[in-house]
């Protein structure tokens, strides 16, 4: 315990003296030995922050390549929304994401439930790859759809955050190591962006039990196998847990990748609605454990004042997790 202390100490010392790599040499890998560490994780995102800053062709290297065979996709997404600036906006950002591709954005605006309102409007869509998504998000990197559908050329579904391991319909509480992947919080009223960060254990987390429905993307035939429940989740809560539990179940490949980056304008709750669809949820599946990992309480959160510095922060610790990336080539699936 003392020899950690005394790592930390010397750290936050590299650090005072601007000798960024110095400091990551220590923190890298005492952050694996002792991954719930408050303290640790501080200094760990403090260090991948400056190093960030001082090497900005980091993010360059993540640039993936428009298709350059005139391939294009059929992509559809889906939304629920009673925002018409909310979805304005985001039919903007989508659009631009996907301008490469044939898409579509349809808006359902007088939802009964999500799984209703998310069934009508897959029945809708023209897609090949259907995206279900919240009305209160935004896209930092420029790239993102064709990051999104490059992960789809290797998996069924995709998404921003998840868990490996489930326990009841909050994915949060697998604890560290099931819990993957990293988002961009900026409540409402606030100036500040909150970097909120599950776990980063691969680049591409593979064997995903659960998926968070701020984001979600998949191939259509998913969507038609598994279908959202509209009977025993006629609500706004766990509609995402339930739906792809069923998709990891029926053996399709649901991932996490940690280059897919979003900012939400909200952070969720889990009031009695939330509690009342959860135990739903475990009624339907009674072979849940339902006990949280006492790990759960593992993530890294550190609020900054720009989103630049979320990004940067983000470029940071991606890097120092995964290693160098070569500039135009794609994150492995492996």
């Amino acid at each position: 315990m003392a020899g950690s202390h005394d790592a930390l100490a010397n750290a936050t010392a590299a650090l005072n003296e601007q000798r960024t790599d110095d400091a990551l040499a220590l923190l890298l890998p005492l952050m694996k030995l002792r991954p719930q560490w408050d303290a640790g994780k501080r200094e760990l995102a403090r260090a991948c922050l400056s190093w960030a800053r001082e090497h900005p062709e980091v993010k360059a290297a993540w640039q993936i390549p428009l298709p350059t065979n005139g391939s294009r996709t059929r992509v559809s997404a889906i939304v629920c929304s009673i925002r018409p600036d909310y979805f304005a906006r985001l039919k903007q950002r989508l659009g631009e994401q996907f301008a490469a591709h044939e898409f579509e954005l349809i808006g359902i605006h007088d939802a009964k439930s999500l799984c209703e309102a998310y069934n009508r409007g897959a029945q809708q869509a023209n897609g090949d790859v259907l995206i279900f998504c919240h009305d209160d998000i935004d896209i930092p990197h420029a790239d993102f759809g064709e990051r999104v559908l490059h992960h789809l050329a290797a998996h069924d579904v995709v998404g921003v955050a998840g868990a490996s391991k489930l326990v009841d319909a909050d994915w949060g509480h697998a604890g560290l190591p099931h819990v993957h992947g990293q988002i961009i919080h900026r409540p409402a009223g606030q100036e500040a962006y909150l970097y909120f960060c599950a776990g980063l254990q691969a680049a591409v987390v593979k064997d995903i039990h659960a998926l968070d429905g701020v984001f979600i993307a998949m191939h259509r035939r998913v969507w038609e196998a598994v279908r959202f429940d509209e009977i025993n989740f006629d609500g706004f809560h766990v509609y995402d847990i339930d739906f792809t539990w069923r998709a990891h179940l029926a053996g399709f490949r649901l991932a996490v990748a940690m280059d897919l980056l979003l900012i939400h304008f909200s952070t969720g709750g889990y009031d009695l609605k939330w509690q009342h669809f959860n135990r739903r949820f475990l009624a339907k599946f009674p072979r849940m454990s339902n006990l949280p990992n006492v790990a759960r309480h593992s993530n890294l959160q550190v609020k900054l004042p720009s989103l630049k510095d979320a990004a940067a922060l983000h470029a940071g610790l991606f890097h120092h997790n995964f290693g160098a990336i070569e500039p135009g080539k794609n994150i492995s699936h492996e």
